[in-house]
């Protein structure tokens, strides 16, 4: 996972957020291992009626990425509304060019004047929800300030939900939660690697330095708008190994031999946000292939074998939400690797 700034300040403790007409309150259960928080209003609404934390993170232009998990607490007619400011500049952001996505039950729609808010319906009383919204291109001159409504902004009604894990990152998208509590607090790159003995039988101890094959398959958490080399999973390390990376719309199989990289590579094609990724490589001593969602394949006829052998898994599983890893230590045939499900 790449290093990330949350400069939601307040993530673990929204009870220190300027409550305004809204109140909190600390329930006694909490949602997915995070401290949760009842978020309550029975005013005429407006942001000036909101919950409500002022960020500092400095000029900055470039993309956010916002994140809350909600869950419907009361009935409604609607169920929670945010939105982003620029306290220095331009005022609320323009909503309406983001992407929206929703993990879980409901619908989450830019909306309102001049599509500042983001209004989230259909929440669950028993199934959290998840929103990330990716503005691209916002200008925040120096201070910026997330707010939080239940019900829908300007409208009277009695509304509660569940609120946790709030995040506000600078880039393209999302990546694993990161806990705060009085600051910003910036987590370092991080991936999960595991030993080819950790994994167990069929892989051997001693590794590989030819004629194996696998899989990694998921949902892509970025555009194919975003370059910029983006390792996704690695055996080995770049002295002896492998590594499947992607770039835009480029997708790279690099194979290290003592120290030389030598790189197969195919054109994806576009993607957006949580669409399916399925990518599968070989490297045997004839040559090297790679395969993108399966209909899309490229080949060379690069043969080396590895100068020393590669025993160890590295995956980054904050650039895809990863569904499945394989690893096959021979050089199986194309029709056996694209049968794989």
């Amino acid at each position: 996972i790449r290093d990330r700034t949350n400069y939601c300040q307040d993530s673990t403790d929204i009870t220190q957020w300027n409550q305004n007409g809204s109140t909190t309150t600390v329930p006694a259960a909490d949602i997915l291992g995070q401290p949760a928080f009842t978020c309550s209003t029975t005013s005429a609404g407006g942001a000036n009626d909101a919950l409500t934390i002022v960020m500092t993170p400095g000029a900055y232009s470039g993309d956010v990425v916002v994140r809350y998990v909600f869950q419907k607490a009361t009935t409604g007619t609607h169920d929670v509304t945010f939105a982003l400011r620029d306290l220095d500049g331009s005022g609320f952001l323009d909503m309406s060019g983001a992407t929206i996505d929703v993990y879980g039950p409901g619908t989450a729609v830019a909306t309102g004047v001049g599509n500042y808010y983001v209004r989230v319906d259909g929440l669950s009383a028993s199934e959290p929800t998840g929103i990330a919204v990716t503005l691209t291109g916002a200008n925040i001159a120096n201070r910026f300030m997330t707010y939080v409504y239940p019900g829908w902004e300007g409208t009277a009604e009695d509304c509660s939900v569940l609120f946790t894990t709030p995040q506000v990152e600078l880039g393209s998208f999302l990546t694993s939660y990161i806990p705060t509590s009085g600051s910003t607090y910036t987590r370092a790159a991080t991936s999960c690697s595991a030993t080819f003995t950790e994994l167990g039988d069929p892989l051997p101890a001693g590794g590989v330095t030819n004629d194996f094959c696998g899989q990694i398959a998921g949902q892509v958490q970025f555009a194919s708008t975003v370059t910029g080399d983006t390792t996704l999973y690695s055996i080995g390390d770049a002295t002896n190994g492998m590594a499947i990376l992607i770039n835009g719309t480029t997708l790279t199989l690099r194979k290290y031999v003592g120290g030389a990289p030598t790189d197969l590579t195919l054109t994806t094609g576009a993607y957006a946000t949580g669409d399916a990724m399925d990518v599968r490589y070989r490297i045997s001593a004839s040559d090297m292939k790679l395969w993108w969602n399966v209909s899309t394949t490229n080949a060379n006829a690069n043969g080396t074998p590895l100068a020393a052998a590669a025993s160890t898994s590295t995956l980054e599983p904050g650039h895809f939400v990863c569904g499945k890893v394989r690893i096959v230590p021979s050089a199986l045939i194309d029709g056996d690797i694209e049968a794989w499900t």
